[in-house]
């Protein structure tokens, strides 16, 4: 949901990922590393739909 989002706010996909990577800090290298790959099939989706 919030990745979607985002594509309205101007943040481009790579400020989301290197966001995500400061999320690793905080909560984890583990979630952070599942945190990119839902964010990255997330990419994938909106770029597919029509």
């Amino acid at each position: 949901m919030h990745i979607r989002a985002t594509a309205r706010t101007g943040a481009s996909q790579s400020d989301v990922m290197e966001a995500l990577l400061h999320v690793a800090v905080y909560a984890g290298v583990p979630r952070a590393n599942h945190a990119i790959k839902l964010a990255k099939a997330t990419y994938r989706e909106m770029e597919e739909a029509p």
